[in-house]
């Protein structure tokens, strides 16, 4: 996490970022294992400077086994 005090940016350690991700998504089912794949189209509200969340809706893939 870096901290910009008016005149420097320094790196503060880690730190905990707040974010809060709205969308929606489909599931869609292969076999009868349970397997499948899903894909989410998100977008993060809170909109945090540090965050590592692009300030557009994005789309996130997923494979189950």
């Amino acid at each position: 996490r870096f901290v910009y005090d008016g005149v420097y940016m320094y790196d503060q350690g880690r730190g905990w970022i707040d974010n809060l991700l709205v969308g929606a998504g489909l599931y869609q089912r292969f076999g009868t294992r349970g397997g499948g794949i899903s894909i989410l189209l998100l977008y993060d509200v809170t909109q945090n400077y540090y965050s590592s969340y692009p300030n557009r809706p994005f789309i996130k893939l997923g494979f189950f086994f």
